[in-house]
Order: structure tokens, then sequence, then C-alpha cells
């Protein structure tokens, strides 16, 4: 696990300077550090389930390690059930992106973390942002390219291939 996470923070790049999810995470901590009490990584949308837990899962690492006066929101069965359900809703257009506001508001956090992967010329390109719960404004943003090269990333667009993506059911 140890070594899968390593390999997570080395495959960000863009233009000239080598960028990884540690500095996204600071680039993201250096803006809500402080301004806000608990922070939430909801999603990151992709068309590989298992890509997208991967990177929501580095994220949440690096982000615990970067925040010294933020608390983190913990993604439990619960709200992983919330945000698969409003997710799958997304894909049909009918759920816009306040509901994921409210999951957030639901698991405490006054800011969440969103972000689309998608393919692009050469590999991937990764879109985060922190956003507030209350008002919805956009913290910060920031932007990576990952190489089409990256064997990590191809292992779990594979996975995501060969296996359904696991469900979690909403308990009463």
């Amino acid at each position: 696990r140890v070594k899968a996470l390593a390999v997570i923070l080395n495959f960000f790049q863009g233009g000239r300077e080598h960028r990884t999810l540690a500095d996204a995470a600071a680039k993201i901590s250096k803006a809500i550090d402080g301004n806000v009490q608990t922070v939430a990584v909801l999603d990151i949308r992709s068309d590989h389930w298992a890509l997208s837990d991967y990177i929501v899962d580095g994220l949440n690492h690096e982000l615990a390690n970067a925040l010294e006066k933020t608390n983190m929101a913990e993604r439990d069965d619960y709200s992983l059930a919330l945000i698969q359900q409003e997710s799958d809703y997304q894909l049909s257009g009918a759920v816009s992106d306040e509901t994921i506001q409210e999951i957030g508001a639901a698991l405490g956090a006054d800011c969440i973390v969103l972000g689309n992967m998608e393919t692009v010329s050469g590999g991937w390109q990764l879109i985060l942002r922190a956003s507030t719960v209350e008002t919805k404004k956009v913290l910060v943003s920031w932007r990576g390219k990952v190489s089409a090269k990256e064997k990590e990333v191809k292992f779990q667009v594979e996975k995501s291939k060969k296996s359904p993506k696991p469900k979690y059911e909403l308990k009463s």
C-alpha cells in the first residue's frame, strides 16, 4: 500500500514542473487551512471507478498530512452510499452539484473537494476544486496532467473494466 501511494504521488506532471497530489494538497491546504473547520474529499468523477477511488484515497492522505488547523471528514459507508446514489443520478442529468454540497454538509464539512479525471491527448487531466458548502464559493482550483504511460493509472483503469464498482447501501 505504501508503494502504491508513492506511485500516485509521483505521476502528476504539468508543464515544466513536476506536480504531485502532495502539491495539490499543499495548494488546497494553503487556501483553506484555518479558514474552514472541516473539509471532505467527496468525489473524483471519472469513467473509471477504481481510478477515482485511488485518487480520493491519495488526496485524503495528503490533505490530512498538510492541514494543521482544519479537520478532515471521514468518508464512511453511509456517505459513500449517498455519493454513489447521487453520482448515479448525475449521470442521468437529474441532480446538480448542489446535492453534493448537501452531502458535504451532512458529513459536517464546511468545505468540500471535488474533481474530474478526463482523458486528454497524451494521458489524463485531473482538475480539483475546493469550495465552501454554504456559499459554494470556489476557494481554490488545481490542475495536473497524468502521463498515458503511468502504470498505476493503467492498472486502475483495467481494474475498473474487470470488476464492478462496489455497492454501498443506505441503511435506515
